[in-house]
């Protein structure tokens, strides 16, 4: 699965993101496993799977788990793991606070990379084939030219 994502593709965006937070800090709850018992889902990766549901506007937990089983993208953020819809719901739940600063963290990133992207765009423009579009210079509908009527149609009256 690694050879068949982009490297520049959002999914990795997500991963790297994800691997550099320090989710105690940020508010998440039980992040090592209780001694007894059936070990729980990192909250890593099911951070993941709801970053990845945002980026593709996926609300519902039982989407999510669809898309958990069915897509690309969020079985390669999850190592193939398929969360079920309660344990994503309950995920959503008991950590709320964390979620929205996580989301808040991933906004304010975004923002950065689009502006970082905006200045290598305008520093490779060259700023005499910069164009211009006003209303002066585009041409309309209504400001077209009516083509000439041909002589061999005729009108029906």
């Amino acid at each position: 699965m690694h050879t068949r994502r982009c490297v520049t593709h959002r999914v990795r965006v997500v991963d790297v993101f994800d691997h550099e937070l320090d989710l105690r800090s940020l508010g998440f709850g039980e992040i090592n496993p209780a001694v007894t018992g059936r070990p729980a889902y990192h909250p890593a990766v099911l951070l993941k799977l709801h970053i990845c549901g945002y980026l593709n506007r996926i609300q519902s937990s039982r989407r999510l788990e669809r898309e958990a089983q069915r897509n690309v993208e969020p079985m390669w953020l999850t190592g193939r793991l398929g969360p079920d819809f309660k344990i994503i719901a309950d995920f959503r739940r008991s950590n709320g606070a964390g979620i929205c600063n996580v989301c808040k963290r991933f906004i304010a990133m975004c923002r950065q990379l689009a502006d970082q992207a905006a200045a290598q765009l305008i520093h490779l423009e060259d700023p005499a084939t910069v164009s211009v579009a006003n209303t002066d210079n585009v041409c309309h509908r209504v400001q077209a030219p009516e083509p000439a009527p041909s002589p061999t149609l005729r009108r029906r009256l």
